[in-house]
């Protein structure tokens, strides 16, 4: 199979369709429970070139995996609590070289555990005996590792200093009494208290501050928080329905982005960072759509056919380097680095987990045959994403006021296809010439109105090329 390789901004590449990529390097780590049952392997992440998951095998429970992405090297981290209950590792976050997870070894009951990969170790018995704390939402920030769990007097947030090894409850005002959808932003928590609005604390003083009164008369019911290009984003309600808002972490910078149902809520959710712009869902007042936002009203926006269907968002983001994978639909797995963007094509279907490590190795939940059930997948990634076919035409005058001249590279003889579409990914303009009979096309494109838009060209061998041209009238 050919690798094509398309430069282009993420949004136009996304909206206008993409090709295949060669799976160079793919293959099972360790069919961990042979034959056609699954491991449920799940919660994968990654330490430097090490991949950590929970999974179960043929004689123990759900336990703690690692693996060094070989077979030989893909193993149990330590067996918690031996037999078929397992301990059941949950919430595995990685910091500062170690993953922190609750689990319970069958005495001490659910409490906060941690691994380098070769020292795995009760971090501390929170609720004595064998009650359990249950630690959730494990939240880094900064040298802290914040989460939320019980003791006997009840759910508290808590924070491990994991410069010294010390834990400790976190004193909070009455009506903070939940934490929910914890995120780490510009140095200080960010969560949803039990009044609905939103508060952040910092790890040092401990002091925790209302961020703002949203819904002056009852509960904003903030959720779904979600950094992305810089802001953190969330649905609330002012007490006109629930739109989308964004915080810069101050009474003032918290405000509404966008009013997208005048008439209601929009009720924005799946919020979704992807290289530097959100994606979400909301409806307009006649329908749910897909929607993009860089943070700005103008910016804010319904987004026509993001790949190839209306209603799909990436899903299951992880980043290595400049590097992101999503999948779409579960089926489809792409990788951007925020200028170009291609769909790998992978022989495993149903991909429930995505992991990728520094080393630029991207791991996968999966698949793969008939004859194993879903298993952890490593896919090697080693061709660039930089544009080879960028000479293949010219485009000019670029910027220029609506008469433009693309013309094909003089070794091109086949018939190209060329559509041009604006900013939500709408079809504006179709041609189809035979370069061989006439290597420039004149696009009369007068009548658009001035803004950037995407010219895109399909080769006889589908291959696809991007470029922007700006009509500045």
């Amino acid at each position: 199979m050919t690798l094509h390789k398309t430069k282009v901004s993420l949004l136009a590449f996304l909206l206008m369709g993409a090709f295949g990529a060669e799976a160079q390097e793919l293959g099972m780590l360790k069919d961990i429970k042979p034959g056609k049952a699954s491991s449920n392997a799940a919660e994968l992440v990654t330490i430097n070139k090490e991949l950590y998951f929970r999974a179960q095998d043929e004689a123990n429970g759900y336990e703690l995996w690692k693996s060094d992405g070989t077979e030989a090297g893909t193993v149990l981290v330590n067996n918690i609590r031996e037999g078929a209950l397992g301990s059941d590792p949950a919430y595995l976050t990685p910091m500062d070289g170690v993953v922190y997870f609750r689990a319970d070894d069958g005495r001490n009951g659910i409490e906060l555990w941690k691994t380098d990969g070769h020292t795995t170790q009760l971090v501390k018995d929170i609720y004595p005996g064998a009650s359990s704390s249950s630690p959730a939402y494990l939240t880094p920030v900064g040298q802290y590792l914040y989460f939320v769990a019980r003791n006997e007097e009840g759910v508290r947030l808590w924070k491990s200093n994991v410069a010294n090894n010390t834990v400790e409850a976190v004193a909070m005002p009455r009506q903070v009494a939940d934490y929910l959808a914890p995120v780490a932003f510009k140095g200080n928590l960010y969560f949803v208290a039990a009044d609905g609005e939103l508060w952040k604390t910092n790890p040092l003083t401990n002091e925790a501050i209302a961020v703002k009164k949203i819904n002056p008369q009852g509960r904003s019911d903030v959720f779904n928080l979600v950094e992305a290009n810089g802001n953190l984003y969330f649905s609330a309600d002012n007490g006109t329905g629930f739109e989308l808002w964004k915080s810069d972490g101050t009474a003032a910078g918290t405000q509404m982005v966008k009013d997208i149902n005048p008439e209601g809520s929009a009720a924005p959710e799946e919020l979704t960072s992807l290289a530097g712009m959100l994606y979400f869902k909301a409806f307009d007042g006649k329908e749910s759509k897909l929607w993009q936002s860089d943070g700005t009203r103008a910016g804010t926006q319904a987004v026509e056919n993001l790949f190839g269907s209306v209603h799909s968002l990436p899903r299951q983001v992880t980043k290595s380097g400049n590097r992101s994978y999503f999948t779409v639909d579960d089926r489809e797995v792409w990788e951007t680095d925020g200028t170009t963007a291609r769909k790998l094509s992978l022989p495993v279907s149903s991909v429930s987990q995505l992991a990728a490590n520094n080393g630029g190795d991207l791991y996968l939940v999966a698949d793969g045959s008939a004859r194993t059930g879903q298993e952890v997948w490593r896919w090697k990634g080693e061709t660039p994403l930089e544009n080879t076919l960028a000479s293949q035409f010219e485009l000019y005058p670029n910027p220029g006021q609506g008469l433009h001249t693309l013309q094909m590279n003089p070794g091109y003889r086949g018939i190209a296809h060329v559509v041009i579409s604006g900013t939500t990914g709408s079809i504006l303009f179709k041609s189809e010439y035979n370069a061989a009979a006439r290597p420039a096309l004149q696009l009369n494109l007068a009548h658009l109105p001035s803004g950037l838009y995407t010219v895109g060209v399909s080769l006889a061998d589908g291959t696809r090329i991007y470029k922007k041209l700006m009509i500045n009238k």
